[in-house]
């Protein structure tokens, strides 16, 4: 296992760091996220993300950020913006692999991590889609603090667990509202499996909830003051709002699509996964469940 570090940072170096300047605008959303801030910047504007000077209620604010401040201060923006992305997609690297050690193990870790970073969805999103890479990471953070909560140590544990609850309020104004719950959705499904009954306690979802509103609110409750029911109905379909809607159909069946397609040839283990989770967290029927984070407290 001692060559698999090196390995992977070869992995991520031809993945993240090659040819970054080598081609133009990939698609749509890259084009209009480098548009948006360029006017953002020109204009000076803090709330409304713009196209051609007119509201766009695609993603929140917070979005455009990253490519507003390189565009700021970059003589170059376009290379410095996809750098910038790659910086990203490497720490969510380091990210995954640290959360599969801490839980699962060195071994775990270096093969997820190689699999995150052989993903083909992976480098495309480090070219033309920053706001999927800045969401996945702050979830994730967010998903190892609540991870932490129900397994880790006491001590640290309200620290950790500030931490998580600032960067899913944090993914709330990046990406809206479904990027910033899915870990708390996760954590239900785990309670649910495995019959922990103290396992919301450990989290303290209501003060996280309030943590959460307290760093969302002010942007939401401004766009709303601004643009009232337009901005609202936009909001349950952050970060892609702005694109010609389909049937409601499209989405379930083109998600498992991108699932496969995107993370192939590694989609292949997901039902084994799926079982293997199911049967390690869920008790033998009239057993006991040990609470999780025994003996470690």
């Amino acid at each position: 296992m001692r060559f698999v570090p090196f390995l992977l940072a070869i992995v991520c170096l031809v993945v993240l760091f090659t040819g970054l300047d080598r081609t133009g605008v990939i698609d749509q959303f890259e084009a209009r996220d480098a548009q948006v801030a360029r006017e953002l910047v020109s204009a000076r504007e803090p709330i409304t993300p713009l196209v051609g000077y007119e509201p766009l209620f695609e993603k929140p604010i917070l979005a455009y950020a990253p490519e507003a401040a390189v565009r700021f201060v970059s003589g170059s923006p376009d290379f410095h913006s996809r750098l910038l992305r790659a910086i990203v997609g490497l720490l969510l690297v380091i990210l995954t692999a640290s959360i599969a050690a801490e839980h699962f193990g060195a071994r775990a870790a270096w093969f997820a991590a190689l699999i995150l970073s052989t993903s083909p969805a992976f480098p495309c999103a480090t070219r033309a889609d920053g706001t999927q890479l800045f969401a996945t990471l702050l979830g994730w953070l967010g998903c190892a603090g609540l991870a932490d909560a129900q397994f880790g140590r006491r001590a640290g544990r309200d620290l950790r667990l500030i931490v998580a609850y600032g960067a899913l309020a944090a993914a709330l104004v990046c990406a809206g509202p479904l990027p910033a719950l899915w870990p708390l959705a996760a954590l239900a499904i785990y309670l649910a499996l495995a019959r922990v009954p103290d396992g919301w306690r450990r989290a303290r979802p209501l003060a996280g909830l309030a943590l959460r509103a307290g760093l969302a609110l002010p942007w939401y409750g401004a766009a709303f003051e601004r643009h009232g029911a337009a901005f609202l109905a936009h909001v349950p379909f952050f970060p892609y709002a702005a694109g010609p809607w389909g049937p409601w159909w499209v989405g379930p069946v083109l998600t498992p699509s991108l699932l496969v397609f995107g993370f192939f040839p590694w989609s292949s283990l997901l039902p084994e996964a799926l079982l293997h989770a199911a049967t390690r967290w869920r008790p033998p029927r009239g057993a006991v469940a040990r609470p999780p984070g025994a003996g470690v407290e």
